[in-house]
């Protein structure tokens, strides 16, 4: 677990679980029974705790926690992306499709190490 991680440390560590781990990464769904996404690991590895019942694996939200944008808050729980948004840092941006060019369904691998890589630069 990455309880201690935020930011590109928490992404980061996110991509090196999905590169070990291939068979649990499923681009298009936060979280199902094939795997998840990215926001649905970035959201998860630190602890995160899905709002559905146990064993219900088709799931967009978690619960809420206190650190949560009161307007992020829906009956629910917590979106997926929002929780991984938070988590990473809201202020970062790539042309402006931020946190959707990041969490896009359609981002290979590769993708995701390339916009990583642009935020890391940005960042230094």
């Amino acid at each position: 677990m990455t309880a201690q991680l935020r930011g590109l440390d928490l992404l980061d560590a996110a991509i090196d679980h999905i590169e070990k781990h291939p068979e649990t990464w499923e681009p298009a769904a936060y979280r199902c029974t094939t795997g998840m996404c990215l926001a649905g690991w970035i959201a998860e590895q630190p602890g995160g705790e899905w709002a559905g019942a146990p064993g219900y694996l088709d799931e967009e939200y978690l619960v809420r926690e206190p650190e949560d944008d009161p307007d992020d808050i829906e009956e629910e729980g917590v979106h997926a992306a929002e929780r991984a948004e938070r988590l990473i840092g809201r202020s970062r941006c790539i042309d402006g499709g931020w946190p959707n060019d990041l969490f896009a369904g359609s981002n290979t691998l590769d993708d995701i190490k390339a916009m990583r890589d642009v935020l890391r630069a940005g960042s230094q």
